[in-house]
C-alpha cells in the first residue's frame, strides 16, 4: 500500500461532522490518511504534538476554545489548515482574505476532495505558518479595513493592507491592484471575486469599495473629485474613472450618505 502524502487530524466538537469527513476521506481520498480525531482544542494540542500531522481539518466554532484559540497555542511547525465552519461572517471573511481553504457545513464531497487535491501539490514545499500569523493578527483587529489581504501574484502570495488599495481594474480574468505607494500588482483572481471579498459601504467606516463600472472597483477614501457633468471620479493618484450609468444611482446615494456631495 502506498504511503499517503497528507496526514490529517480532524478537530471538531461534533461527532457527526467528524464521522462525515472521515467517511468521505476514507472512501474517496487516495492522498489523505486520518491519523487522529479530536473533539476539543485541549485534546487536539496533545495529538498534534505527538503525531505531527501536516494537515489540520479544523472546526472554527467549538465550545470553550475555538479553532482560532487552538492556532494561537501551536508552535511554529510545517502544517496546513483547512477550516470547517457552519457560519458565514467576520471569521470567514478573514479566512477568505488570507486565501485559506475552507469548507462550509454540511461538508460537500467535491469541495473537500478538491481542497485535498490542491493541498497535495504543495504539501512538502510550503506551510501555513506565516499566513496563520497574519490571520490571527487580523482577528484581533475589529476594523475590517485595517486587515491585510493575500494577493496571489506571479512572485508568490503578497500581503497588502486593504487601506493601501486605491483601485482595482479588470484585465481579462486577472485583476490589477493599484496601491497608495505607486505600485501595481496583478492578481490571478478576477474582479468579481474582489467585489465579493473587499468591504462594502455597509461593512467599513473608512476604506470601503464599490464597483463603479464593469472593469473598475474604487476605494472611496481615495476619491479626489467628482465631475457630475462627465459622470466620473478623479482619484488621488490622478486617474479618471467613469461611473457606469447603472451604477450612478447607488454611487450618488453613498456619496450623499457620507456627506461627500
Amino acid at each position: 500500500m502506498n504511503e499517503k502524502e497528507i496526514k490529517a487530524i480532524i478537530i471538531d466538537d461534533e461527532a457527526k461532522s467528524r464521522n462525515t469527513i472521515k467517511a468521505i476521506i476514507n472512501k474517496y481520498a487516495d492522498n489523505t490518511e486520518i491519523i487522529a480525531e479530536a473533539e476539543s482544542a485541549k485534546v487536539a494540542i496533545k495529538l498534534i504534538e505527538k503525531l505531527q500531522p501536516n494537515l489540520l481539518l479544523l472546526d472554527i466554532n467549538m465550545p470553550y476554545e475555538s479553532g482560532f484559540d487552538l492556532l494561537k497555542q501551536l508552535p511554529k511547525r510545517k502544517y496546513h489548515v483547512i477550516f470547517i465552519t457552519a457560519y458565514e461572517g467576520f471569521a470567514l471573511r478573514a479566512i477568505k482574505f488570507h486565501a485559506f481553504n475552507y469548507i462550509l457545513k454540511p461538508v460537500n464531497i467535491d469541495e473537500l476532495l478538491n481542497s485535498l487535491n490542491e493541498l497535495e501539490k504543495i504539501i512538502h514545499t510550503q506551510n501555513d505558518y506565516d499566513q496563520l500569523k497574519e490571520l490571527i493578527a487580523d482577528l484581533n483587529e475589529p476594523k475590517v479595513e485595517k486587515h491585510k489581504i493575500a494577493i496571489p501574484a506571479k512572485e508568490g502570495r503578497e500581503y497588502i493592507q486593504i487601506s493601501d488599495i486605491i483601485r482595482l481594474e479588470a484585465d481579462g480574468s486577472a485583476t490589477w491592484l493599484f496601491l497608495s505607494d505607486g505600485r501595481k500588482i496583478i492578481s490571478s483572481k478576477n474582479l468579481g471575486e474582489y467585489e465579493k471579498l473587499l468591504p462594502s459601504e455597509e461593512e467599513a467606516t473608512e476604506h470601503f469599495f464599490l464597483r463603479i463600472h464593469h472593469g473598475d472597483i474604487i476605494n472611496f477614501s481615495y476619491i479626489h473629485k467628482l465631475n457630475k457633468q462627465d459622470n466620473c471620479f478623479e482619484l488621488n493618484d490622478g486617474t479618471i474613472k467613469n461611473i457606469a450609468q447603472r451604477k450612478r444611482s447607488t454611487t450618488m446615494k453613498i456619496l450623499k450618505k457620507r456627506n461627500l456631495i
